[in-house]
């Protein structure tokens, strides 16, 4: 009588495979997780922007345009860069969202501190589009903050019921509308 002792070799193949599945499956979902986390960091200091901002423009009765003065910083700075996670902290993109933070955290006096949210997650710098009061005091556009999101490139967006849309993986948060437009 003989007795077998250890696996056939089809028998082990077949073991290392399914581990083989299963670490792939895994890996998979830990990057999916990955980059949801980042898109939640994101919306959250989106949202830790928002409030600071609309905190300052209550503390001190000015829209968003008059607090930074800076008009868009996505128009002049950003648009157009391809690529903006390896943009310089001394370019004009990055030095224009500094300012803008430095700026509503003057003026939001106790109710600052945004100084520390330079970057999305992705590396790239966040920015503004100030549109309320833009042409003219009328001016009822909502301003945004956004980010590129996971791609690193300003991409396109829709205003719907006064509200900015993202058309891409872009992130934008609208501020609410100061209390001189209806």
């Amino acid at each position: 009588m003989s007795t077998r002792y250890g696996f056939t070799l089809i028998e082990l193949l077949v073991v290392i495979v399914i581990i083989g599945l299963l670490a792939g499956i895994g890996i998979a979902s830990f990057g999916g997780s990955l980059e949801r986390s980042k898109i939640a960091k994101a919306q959250s200091d989106l949202k830790e922007i928002k409030d600071i901002a609309t905190a300052a423009q209550l503390a001190s009765g000015k829209t968003l345009i008059q607090i930074t003065g800076s008009n868009c910083s996505l128009c002049y700075y950003c648009r157009g860069l391809g690529d903006l996670r390896n943009v310089a902290d001394t370019h004009t993109c990055a030095v224009a969202w500094d300012n803008i933070v430095t700026t509503i955290n003057a003026t939001g006096g106790a109710i600052s501190g945004i100084s520390d949210i330079k970057r999305d997650p992705w590396g790239s710098p966040y920015y503004v589009d100030e549109n309320e009061g833009e042409y003219s005091a009328t001016d009822c556009r909502r301003d945004f903050f956004a980010s590129a999101g996971p791609n690193g490139t300003i991409d396109t967006y829709s205003l719907i019921d006064n509200h900015y849309i993202s058309t891409s993986d872009d992130i934008l948060i609208s501020i609410p509308l100061s209390s001189t437009c209806p």
